[in-house]
């Protein structure tokens, strides 16, 4: 749900030189990880109104923690303390802002129970395709356009 590679990036030229020597502790950045991933059980939505608007508890703590694990791992990978500190060089002040960053982000991704993503997955792969298609013919007639575009490239899209 969070492009965290791009949330990195940000930080980056947004709040700190890139030659600079970090000033992170490795400690301080692996108990930071850990907060925030506790932070994003806390967010994740496991109560919601029935029909008579009561709230009712349809996720378990565990069953939460299970569905965040992958991004946790994915997390702890891109965030890891070597990386953080030699590869991205991020300071106090941008690793602080990334973390923020990344629970906003987080935040904004999540759909309350009950919600219908129908409508909203259908959305989301139409419109690509019809502008594949509008960009197809546009395209017609042009022998230097070699480029698979349209329905065959969106085929060949949800083949891989």
């Amino acid at each position: 749900p969070v492009n965290v590679a791009r949330l990195i990036q940000n930080a980056r030229t947004t709040m700190g030189k890139r030659s600079q020597v970090s000033n992170l502790d490795p400690i301080t950045v692996i108990s930071r990880v850990r907060e925030l991933q506790e932070d994003l059980v806390q967010l994740f939505p496991s109560y919601h109104k029935d029909y008579n608007g009561r709230f009712v508890n349809v996720l378990s703590q565990q069953r939460v923690e299970r569905a965040l694990t992958l991004f946790g791992i994915h997390l702890r990978q891109i965030l890891g303390s070597k990386r953080v500190l030699k590869e991205y060089k991020l300071n106090d002040k941008a690793f602080e802002y990334l973390l923020k960053e990344i629970r906003t982000k987080y935040q904004q991704s999540l759909i309350t129970p009950g919600e219908i993503i129908g409508a909203i997955a259908a959305q989301s792969c139409g419109e690509p395709a019809t502008q594949m298609t509008l960009n197809t013919f546009h395209n017609a007639g042009i022998s230097s356009k070699n480029v698979t575009l349209g329905v065959p490239r969106l085929l060949e899209l949800l083949n891989v």
